[in-house]
């Protein structure tokens, strides 16, 4: 089993006694999984006017981690970011297909899909039909 700090979005390690601070004015959310995440699977696709964002998480296996996992979709341009929205994969299959509303991306636009436990993530072009 391993524990991730979500609050600081980094992997804590396995699953032991560790040390942290319990501060009334602070949180930690933390998370356990009985195995690493490896890789990000995502996708955008254009769905009559909208923009639809498919994501997953894989293992060492390259096979879906079949759990709630929390990821945040970013709008990259001219090198500043925005939050685009804010999800998490369904616990019964481990994906999640959502659409992006009243979002219309502009021309050399990018998303990066990052987890919110490990804090890091891929980044995705949009496709040339715009």
């Amino acid at each position: 089993m391993l524990i991730y700090d979500a609050t600081a979005q980094r992997m804590q390690g396995k699953a032991r006694p560790f040390e942290c601070e319990w501060e009334p004015q602070r949180w930690h959310m933390y998370a356990i999984l009985p195995v690493q995440i490896e890789s990000i699977k995502a996708r955008l696709d254009r769905v009559e006017d909208k923009w639809r964002l498919e994501v997953e998480f894989l293992d060492a296996q390259r096979e879906t981690i079949q759990a709630a996992l929390p990821y945040e979709a970013w709008l990259w341009q001219n090198g500043g970011g925005e939050l685009l929205h804010f999800g998490s994969t369904r616990r019964e299959d481990g994906r999640i297909s959502t659409v992006l509303r009243k979002f219309e991306p502009q021309p050399h636009q990018k998303c990066s899909v990052v987890s919110v436990l490990a804090g890091w993530g891929l980044t995705l072009d949009f496709p040339h039909r715009l």
